[in-house]
């Protein structure tokens, strides 16, 4: 029996980030008009403010993502993590990292309206990591 080579067309949700897992796709462009639901400052060691967490909502999608931003210019790493309830893997969950970027966000999770949801922020900043993490009231 001989082996056939099939070429098919690649396709792929838009790339946001350096790195993604879990999720549907890019809130950029599929969740329009999205806002924030809840957001939480990222300190340093010394208790500056450094950054941000937050965790979105876009009725337009129906879904959740978090987006953690730096305060103190590009840093050489930053993660992002949204989740179903407070355990931030598993199914349920995205995750997105970039290097070398002041901003990134995680693609959207579809969850229920009744069900919470969390968002967890990590920056790495003079030598450490510094995160938040945030959830929803429902």
């Amino acid at each position: 029996m001989a082996a056939v080579a099939v070429a098919l067309p690649l396709v792929s949700a838009p790339n946001a980030n350096a790195h993604n897992e879990g999720g549907v796709a890019d809130p950029t462009s599929a969740c329009p008009n999205g806002y924030t639901v809840k957001s939480a400052d990222i300190h340093d060691r010394h208790n500056f403010v450094i950054g941000r967490v937050e965790l979105r909502w876009a009725y337009s999608c129906g879904g959740n993502w978090a987006r953690t931003t730096s305060y103190v210019g590009d840093r050489p790493e930053i993660e992002s993590r949204v989740a179903r309830g407070d355990w931030l893997s598993g199914p349920g969950s995205a995750y997105a990292v970039d290097y070398n970027v002041n901003q990134n966000w995680t693609y959207y999770i579809s969850i229920r309206p009744s069900d919470p949801a969390c968002a967890k922020g990590s920056l790495h900043y003079q030598g450490y990591w510094q995160e938040a993490t945030v959830c929803s009231d429902r």
